[in-house]
């Protein structure tokens, strides 16, 4: 694949808001196709996690935090990682497009496949969150939202069919803590092959 048409997937206004997971047949070297101008042409904030170096919780937390710098003192749990994508939401984060990036996302996969579908539920679901706001039970508590602004964020997981090979179910978040915020559990997430 030529960057220009991942960049063209990526940019297009049918997709624009939604998360995706992106599968090939084997493994694509894109790294050095994503150079500046792409990431400035995608996003004003473009994190790429480098999956070939996540092979492990730990590892996961130490790209995360290195790539998104936002949280002082991380504290290495899922909800943390919750928390750092609620920081996209705040301040001048806000005003900005952010594109988290995960290229290779099954070498955690396989390595260890429970944390890796917890993370990916809740960076699905916070996304979600902070840029969906019609789904957001804003009746219950409508002095919460008054002066609330969808942010524009989302994730692209891309990776090999090993990411299916789990039956792992991307368009629908499976974690409970969801119902406490969507009427659904739908995760806004379309997956996508390349070949």
């Amino acid at each position: 694949m030529k960057i220009n048409s991942l960049v063209d997937l990526l940019g297009s206004p049918d997709l624009k808001n939604q998360n995706l997971v992106l599968i090939t047949k084997k493994s694509k070297d894109i790294k050095e196709e994503l150079d500046d101008a792409v990431k400035l042409a995608l996003s004003n904030q473009f994190y790429f996690l480098d999956g070939d170096r996540i092979r492990s919780e730990d590892e996961f937390y130490v790209e995360l935090i290195q790539k998104m710098p936002y949280i002082n003192g991380f504290g290495n749990n899922v909800d943390a990682v919750i928390d750092l994508i609620r920081t996209l939401s705040y301040g001048v984060n806000s005003k900005r497009q952010h594109q988290i990036f995960w290229y290779h996302p099954q070498c955690l996969l396989s390595n260890h496949p429970v944390f890796y579908t917890e993370v990916v539920d809740a960076l699905l679901g916070t996304l979600r969150e902070i840029s969906c706001g019609s789904d957001i039970e804003m009746e219950e508590s409508p002095e919460e939202f008054w002066d609330w602004e969808p942010t524009k964020a989302r994730c692209i997981l891309f990776g090999n069919e090993q990411l299916l090979n789990e039956k792992y179910d991307y368009t629908r978040l499976h974690s409970p803590f969801w119902d406490k915020l969507f009427h659904d559990r739908s995760s806004n997430t379309k997956v996508i092959r390349l070949d």
